[in-house]
C-alpha cells in the first residue's frame, strides 16, 4: 500500500522554517539532501496519524480537501516540525551553561498528546466481532497434567 502524504514539504518549510543548516546539512553539497529527508518524515507523520487514528484519508477526503483533510494536514505538518526542530537540537546538542549546574535532556516527543486530541473525532474505535465471541487465555506457573495436578 502506498501512503499518500497528508502535507507538503513546501508546507512543513511554511511552518518550521527548516534550512539545511539549522540540521547540519551543507546546501552546496546535498541541494535536495533536505527536501529527501522532509519527503521521508512526511510519509513517517502520516503513518504515525494513520496508526493513531486507525482511519486514513480516501481518496475522495484527499480531493474533497474538507474539515478531516486540512486537519490532518495541519497535524502532518507539526509532527514534521517537531522531527526537525529535534534534529536541530541534536545538531547542536551543547546544553551546558555555564555556572548552571541542572542536568536536563533533550524533549524528543514529536506527537505529543496535544496534538492527538486534535485527531480524537476522527479516531475509529474497533469493537470486536459480530458474533460476540472472544478468547480469554490465562497462564499460571508450572505446568499441570490433564487433572490439573502440578507436574512442573
Amino acid at each position: 500500500m502506498t501512503l499518500t502524504p497528508y502535507c507538503t514539504v513546501e508546507d512543513v518549510k511554511d511552518i518550521s522554517r527548516v534550512t539545511h543548516k539549522k540540521i547540519g546539512l551543507d546546501k552546496a553539497t546535498q541541494p535536495e539532501k533536505l527536501d529527501e529527508i522532509l519527503s521521508k518524515w512526511i510519509l513517517e507523520a502520516t503513518a504515525l496519524i494513520n496508526d493513531y487514528t486507525n482511519n486514513p484519508l480516501t481518496s475522495e477526503e484527499y480531493t474533497a480537501q474538507e474539515t478531516k483533510y486540512y486537519v490532518y494536514r495541519n497535524v502532518a505538518s507539526r509532527i514534521v516540525a517537531n522531527m526537525c526542530a529535534l534534529a536541530a537540537a541534536y545538531k547542536s546538542h551543547s546544553v551546558v551553561k555555564i555556572n548552571d549546574w541542572t542536568i536536563g535532556t533533550i524533549p524528543s516527543e514529536i506527537f505529543p498528546l496535544k496534538i492527538k486530541q486534535e485527531l480524537d473525532n476522527y479516531k475509529s474505535e474497533s469493537t470486536g466481532n459480530s458474533l460476540g465471541f472472544g478468547i480469554l487465555t490465562v497462564k499460571g506457573r508450572g505446568i499441570f497434567n490433564e487433572n490439573r495436578d502440578k507436574i512442573g
